[in-house]
């Protein structure tokens, strides 16, 4: 018979479900069963970095480019934009109502009638976790604390389009419908939203236990875990063991205790407790790569196109200015314009109704500054007769070319031939965006995540489980993809598959550049008469491409712009104008990491 018995302590995570019931006392439906998930989705904004950071940059790019008035009614808006008795201007009023709506899904705001009842003097916004429905959906409860009722009123308020003037409060609601659910199977429609990340909740609490966790193990100087050796004996009775590890669980497990703990019950010769810690030498290894698998996750929850874009570097992104540019324009009409939508409609729509305001109210454009510094144009003069000679900087720009670049790999999705005169940073943008338009699938934000975890080699289960998607959902995206030819019939990620996650995630995008023939110009691709120059660079162009910025480089270097010279260039002496002068011509490609 053994004189050891082992007990494994370790805490149970469960997370919060948004699970809707009706409060009789209250006459409210409670948002989450004990009425308070509003107040986790705080939690998690004010506890994870991730989090927070793609939420605050969010609410940036959507509105810091403030508001501008499309009408006639001028001093009907400055009114109405100074926001009367309010401590916020509407400029300052939108960013708080784009931040609820990117924590929550929702936004409230509170309106303030004039004394003569004549127009809306106040608009403010009620913090989402605050408000609450009345069972008969007439009004809305407010509350500061709605887990202590006792030192908290609840207020009501009437709604804005209920017509009515004689109180002096009105509200209005913007939210995004969802259903409740329980384990993938949909119950009903539900009266709160869900937030836009969900499939990502648990990702973000684990990254909230894990930055505690951390935080504490330092703290402390705890290892990993711990081994309790109690050599008083064995209990002969379960209930006694039970409270025993309850109690060491309640005092020694979870982050802030940083480790989990095991009990080991020996018949002992010495009845005094001992403490073993564990360690692991691949510890730090194992954290690092928890923690940048659930960055992922979080970044993929919110439909992230460009981790960059939000400060979240990527291997092998660049992080370029091109990178920055494409990726908020993607995500600019993928995502910000319909969260600008939904402010402005509140918006418009109290203007209009409560302040008799005619015309719109419009977001000005966000001033980003992606622009990488350019390169002087300066090019030297070439006669048409010294055009074939060699000149000696050839070598050396040959040479430069050489030494910059890649390896070309097999993963080209779409090229395309410069024209002789361009705009580098114009031509990236149609580029891109002839890409886009390519066979373009119209794909949701579910869809997408879908058909990028299936890329990464995810399979049903487990995108299921990630995602928290029921399974006739999910089987439906998976037959859509074959229909579309998105994936194969062994739910392997086609060519054409790969190309929508790159229009997606331009993350995964990189542009370079090969130096080919002019399609417009007949003939082979090398004369006799061709200079060393472009033999060379045809050479390289086989095995090897440039970025933006290696030719950037190569051109500061030389002293002229590599995208305009070429080959060189002809001065024609009756215009004194210089013009390209060779048949061959940059070409842009499009490639997926």
């Amino acid at each position: 018979m053994s004189n050891q018995k082992t007990g494994f302590i370790a805490k149970n995570i469960s997370i919060p479900k948004p699970f809707e019931k009706d409060n009789k006392k209250e006459n409210i439906k409670n948002w989450g069963l004990d009425n308070l998930y509003p107040y986790f989705l705080n939690y998690l904004y004010q506890n994870s970095a991730v989090q927070s950071g793609i939420i605050n940059s969010k609410v940036h790019y959507t509105t810091s480019g403030g508001l501008n008035y499309e009408g006639i009614d001028k001093e009907k808006f400055d009114a109405f934009f100074g926001n009367g008795n309010s401590d916020y201007n509407l400029d300052e009023l939108t960013e708080q109502m784009s931040k609820d709506l990117e924590i929550s899904n929702m936004f409230c705001l509170r309106g303030v009638w004039s004394l003569d009842k004549s127009k809306c003097d106040k608009l403010e916004v009620v913090d989402f976790e605050k408000v609450r429905y009345r069972l008969d959906d007439e009004l809305i409860a407010v509350s500061n604390n709605w887990s202590d009722l006792r030192d908290n009123t609840i207020k009501l308020i009437e709604p804005f389009d209920s017509g009515k003037r004689d109180a002096r409060e009105f509200y209005l609601i913007y939210q995004e419908k969802s259903k409740q659910s329980v384990e993938g199977r949909i119950v009903n429609d539900s009266s709160y939203p869900q937030p836009p990340y969900s499939g990502g909740l648990t990702s973000i609490l684990t990254d909230v236990k894990i930055n505690k966790y951390q935080l504490n193990e330092i703290s402390n100087g705890f290892s990993t875990g711990t081994i309790i050796n109690l050599n008083n004996g064995i209990p002969t009775d379960d209930k006694e063991k039970r409270a025993i590890e309850k109690d060491i669980q309640d005092n020694a497990t979870g982050e802030d205790n940083a480790g989990g703990t095991i009990v080991l019950y020996n018949n002992g010769k010495d009845n005094e407790a001992s403490v073993l810690s564990l360690t692991g030498n691949d510890l730090k290894d194992r954290y690092l790569a928890l923690s940048q698998d659930n960055r992922n996750n979080i970044v993929l929850a919110h439909s992230v196109t460009t981790p960059i874009l939000f400060g979240i570097k990527t291997e092998g992104s660049l992080g370029n200015a091109t990178e920055l540019e494409i990726g908020y324009k993607i995500m600019k009409a993928n995502y910000f314009k319909y969260k600008q939508r939904a402010i402005l409609s509140a918006l418009n729509h109290i203007g209009k109704k409560a302040n008799g305001l005619s015309g719109k109210i419009v977001f000005n454009e966000v001033n980003l500054d992606f622009l990488e510094p350019k390169v002087e144009e300066v090019a030297p003069v070439f006669k048409k007769e010294e055009h074939s000679e060699e000149h000696s900087e050839d070598i050396n720009v040959v040479e430069l070319f050489e030494g910059f670049g890649k390896e070309r790999g097999s993963n080209c999705l779409m090229t395309k031939c410069l024209p002789s005169e361009f705009n580098a940073d114009e031509e990236r943008e149609k580029f891109l965006n002839d890409f886009k338009k390519e066979n373009f699938i119209e794909l949701s934000a579910i869809e997408n995540q879908v058909l990028g975890m299936i890329e990464k080699g995810n399979d049903y289960n487990s995108i299921k489980k990630a995602l928290n998607i029921n399974a006739f959902k999910l089987s439906r995206i998976y037959k859509r993809f074959k229909q579309v030819e998105l994936i194969d019939k062994d739910a392997k990620v086609t060519t054409k598959g790969i190309t929508e996650i790159a229009k997606q995630d331009v993350s995964r995008i990189e542009i370079f550049y090969s130096y080919d023939k002019n399609p417009s110009i007949s003939g082979n691709t090398l004369l006799t008469t061709s200079r060393d120059f472009c033999k060379a660079l045809i050479g390289f162009s086989a095995s090897k491409v440039w970025s933006r910025e290696d030719i950037d480089k190569i051109s500061s270097r030389i002293g002229y712009n590599a995208f305009a010279y070429r080959g060189g260039w002809y001065h024609n002496p009756k215009t004194d104008r210089n013009t390209p002068f060779c048949r061959h011509i940059w070409k842009q490609e499009i490639f997926f990491t």
